[in-house]
Parts: structure tokens; sequence; C-alpha cells
């Protein structure tokens, strides 16, 4: 939707993009990862949200192909989380996740980054003028669908992980929501600048939506809908509705 992404950039501004990958798809060929590179060169893009990368991060080679592969970009740096698993023999690929590069000018005032246990969110904070720090999330959250019994999706570890955890009626949505907006409390605390962005699988417009209730506690505005002011586009292939956004 909108206007196509032109390659030249205007001086001293950081682009940031964010794409569903639909996993990474990593192997020996490291996947998707030198089209995204690719991507990322040609179109000068300084931070990389990537949701669903479905990227296993105990895997012992699954970061170094990353890490082999991103070699060629000025100070990238890689965050990347995966969905809790307690099944032995994991392949690389894995359910959910979500990932970020950082590479450039805005690499180096990269401070800290962040991981969320469950494999949801992503987050790396920059240093800004007047000390002043901001942080982009990148995020993940499930469909809102029943789980299918005995298949390793997100969902299914998700609740898996809260069971482990005393919960006895897991409901991974509603505690995505409830995590998310403690987390971002807490940067709001140390008086930073917040970017959310991600694959939500909900429609700010809905009724009942999650993270509509998270953008009004954290007084975010709905960036995609200043840039496009529509709210019924479709931002993936089988279905209608804007499920992707930028809030901020």
């Amino acid at each position: 939707k909108g206007t196509p992404l032109t390659a030249n950039k205007e001086e001293n501004t950081t682009r940031i993009a964010c794409v569903n990958p639909n996993g990474l798809q990593l192997d020996s060929t490291a996947g998707k990862l030198p089209f995204l590179i690719n991507a990322i060169e040609e179109y000068g893009i300084d931070v990389f949200g990537l949701p669903e990368c479905r990227v296993n991060t105990t895997h012992p080679f699954a970061i170094n192909i990353c890490l082999e592969n991103l070699h060629k970009l000025l100070s990238a740096k890689i965050t990347m989380t995966s969905t809790p698993s307690y099944h032995k023999n994991q392949p690389m690929s894995q359910a959910g996740g979500a990932g970020m590069i950082s590479m450039g000018p805005i690499a180096r005032r990269r401070i800290s980054e962040y991981r969320d246990p469950v494999g949801r969110w992503i987050s790396q904070t920059f240093s800004g003028t007047e000390g002043i720090h901001y942080t982009i999330v990148t995020c993940y959250q499930i469909c809102d669908k029943e789980p299918t019994p005995g298949k390793l999706t997100a969902a299914n570890l998700q609740s898996a992980y809260q069971r482990k955890k005393g919960y006895m009626n897991p409901e991974p949505r509603k505690q995505f929501w409830y995590n998310l907006n403690v987390y971002l409390t807490s940067l709001r605390q140390k008086q930073q600048e917040i970017l959310v962005m991600g694959d939500f699988n909900e429609c700010l417009y809905s009724p009942g939506s999650g993270m509509a209730q998270i953008l009004s506690k954290q007084n975010l505005y709905d960036l995609t809908y200043q840039a496009f002011p529509q709210t019924n586009f479709a931002t993936y292939s089988r279905g209608r509705l804007r499920i992707d956004f930028a809030l901020g």
C-alpha cells in the first residue's frame, strides 16, 4: 500500500522497514537472508524488523549463519528471539519468533537490546540528541484462533511455556498484551521514545483489539494511518485487514 519505496534516501534520514518474511528458512544457503540483505543495501534501510522470522536461536548454527551473511553490512547487529521449546532434536526453524537488524551510522548509536523470553518481541535502544534514548520494538503476535493440537505452532509453544510457569488455562494473546504493555511502561519510565512495529494478527480498529488498548495506555499514534489514512486495506495475501502496523 502507498507509494513505492525508492532507492534514493534523503540526507540525515533514518529508514526503518518491517516485513514478515514468513520464516527465514535458514539452511546451508542461508534461506531468505541474501534476498533481505540485497533489499537493505538497495533501499538504504537502517533498521529492518523481521516478525515471525522462525529461527531457533538455541540451535548451534542458526545465529552463526546469520552473522556470516551480515558481515558485508556496515556495523550490522542482529537481535533475535525464538519461542521456547521443550522438544529434543530441534531444527534451525522454529515457529514464531522475531528479529531485527540495524546497520550503518545508527548502529553505532546502539546502546542495548532486549529479547522477550517467550519469543514475542525484541528491541534495540539507540542514543539520540539531548540525552534522549529511543527504542525500536519488533513484535510478532500469534493468530486469534484455536491452537492445533500436537503441532509445534507458536501458539502451542507459548501455551506450554505458560503452563510451566503455573498458568492452568493459558491465553497467549492476552498475556502478550499484558507483558508488552508492562515492557513499554518500563521504557516510558526511563523517558525513552518508543516505536512499536510488527505483525500483530489483529486490526487496531476491530472490537476488542488489545493493541488498541496499548496504543491508548502508552499515548501512541497509529503511524501507518497517518501515512496512509485508511483502515481497511490488506497487509497480507489471504486477508482484507491491516494487521501489520507501526505505533509511535
